[in-house]
């Protein structure tokens, strides 16, 4: 451990990680407590009270005290003072030293608790560690973390401990976001299937093969049904007790996920956006885009999406008028986050954007350092969002960044929030569990 690691500890530019970390500082002060000073090292003029400082002699004031006190506004108070006069003639360097190593090993305890604990915003809670990477959204349902990753699995951990409850095989890498309605839970994978799973056993209840892997389509809940969109350039309606295929409908392109409100499933693909009766799929509207329709998110009555080309979109949901349309120059692979009359969407030119939801005027936008496929979400006026150059933020309505958390990969996991605690999924190979 270097000095200028420890320097930036003491000043406060970063803290210990963790409690190995934090002995190890511990360690190193005490073996320096058994060195003689080097004549110009810059301890020297704090643990020699014979050392003079530069210049005339005499040792500067010191800017702030052995124990955090401001001294220099102290007519006579110096380094040489101290050691003379404030500490006992039996007071050793060594145990100088090693009293100081205590007193830092109090506050780093309390700073490392802090992040062990999350006390704090940001604070990790815990990680949950898989066999491969996990970039499916998780969901949060009774106490529970659902989340599928490459290892072929979907797992059931627990909210509160981040200890591993149960897990159910697939037999290919899951991406899709589960979903979670009456004690079963629902997960695609690129095996094709649809699965449903008991949550309370881990067993499955049913299993629906489509023409095509499901790949990031996560499905959607809406009266007794669950939908999906394969890449098989299908959209199908299957019953959520039986498993038995209700209906199916060509989409003309893979259908990104799809969204539920008021009876219609909304679904982007190659040729635009469209709705479609939830009973019997019977066809209500299209509406073209510039580029392919991505994931749409409804709120308030209105449909809001981004395409290949960057452009954001607003529709009636019922009769599919176009409000407006905005461009933010970088191209668009998740649904938008709308929350009191903001609209947030997230960008390959490596930005999240914040726009009016009443005509797409963009208020702000705030860089990151690489593509965001990472769908955003709000809580207490907090945008939550993950990024390509490995990081979650956390970035306040103004478009103010409040902390980042760096996850080891490109995120391609879309976070969710629950209970004060944000849930990622990472390329690690981990799930992060971090106190918003």
């Amino acid at each position: 451990m270097s000095e200028q690691t420890l320097s930036d500890w003491f000043n406060g530019r970063h803290h210990p990680r963790d409690l190995d970390q934090l002995m190890k500082v511990v360690r190193v002060l005490t073996r320096w407590a058994d060195r003689p000073p080097a004549q110009y090292e810059p301890w020297s003029r704090l643990l020699d009270p014979h050392h003079e400082g530069p210049g005339n002699g005499m040792t500067k004031p010191v800017a702030n005290g052995p124990l955090g006190r401001d001294t220099s506004h102290e007519e006579s108070t110096t380094a040489q003072d101290v050691l003379h006069k404030k500490l006992p003639a039996r007071l050793s360097r060594r145990n100088l030293l090693v009293g100081a190593a205590g007193v830092v090993a109090v506050a780093g305890l309390g700073l490392a608790g802090q992040k062990m604990f999350g006390t704090h915003s940001g604070g990790l809670r815990w990680k949950f560690p898989t066999e491969a990477p996990v970039n499916s959204q998780p969901v949060v349902a009774d106490g529970v973390v659902y989340v599928a990753s490459d290892d072929r699995h979907l797992y059931a951990i627990d909210a509160a401990s981040g200890k591993q409850r149960r897990r159910f095989p697939t037999a290919d890498r899951a991406r899709s976001g589960p979903v979670v309605a009456n004690g079963v839970v629902y997960v695609g994978s690129n095996d094709h299937y649809l699965y449903a799973v008991q949550a309370a056993s881990g067993k499955q209840q049913w299993q629906y093969e489509t023409g095509g892997p499901l790949g990031w389509s996560s499905p959607v809940l809406d009266g007794g049904a669950v939908f999906v969109g394969s890449e098989d350039q299908q959209l199908y309606s299957i019953n959520v007790t039986s498993g038995r295929r209700q209906w199916q409908i060509d989409t003309k392109g893979t259908a990104w996920g799809p969204a539920v409100a008021n009876g219609v499933v909304y679904f982007g693909c190659d040729d635009g956006l469209h709705a479609v009766v939830t009973t019997d799929g019977t066809h209500l509207w299209t509406r073209a885009t510039l580029a392919t329709a991505r994931r749409p998110t409804v709120s308030n009555g209105v449909v809001y999406v981004g395409d290949g080309g960057g452009n954001v979109y607003a529709f009636d949901a019922i009769n599919g008028e176009q409000y407006w349309i905005a461009n933010v120059k970088g191209e668009l692979w998740t649904a938008p986050a709308v929350k009191d009359g903001v609209a947030y969407v997230g960008s390959d030119d490596n930005c999240l954007y914040a726009m009016n939801t009443t005509d797409g005027r963009q208020l702000w936008r705030f860089p990151t350092g690489y593509q965001l496929r990472s769908a955003p979400v709000v809580a207490n006026g907090v945008v939550y969002v993950g990024s390509g150059d490995e990081h979650l933020y956390a970035v306040d309505d103004k478009g103010t960044e409040q902390w980042r958390l760096n996850v080891g990969g490109y995120i391609w996991s879309s976070p969710t929030i629950a209970d004060g605690v944000v849930y990622v999924g990472s390329p690690d190979k981990n799930v992060y569990a971090v106190f918003t």
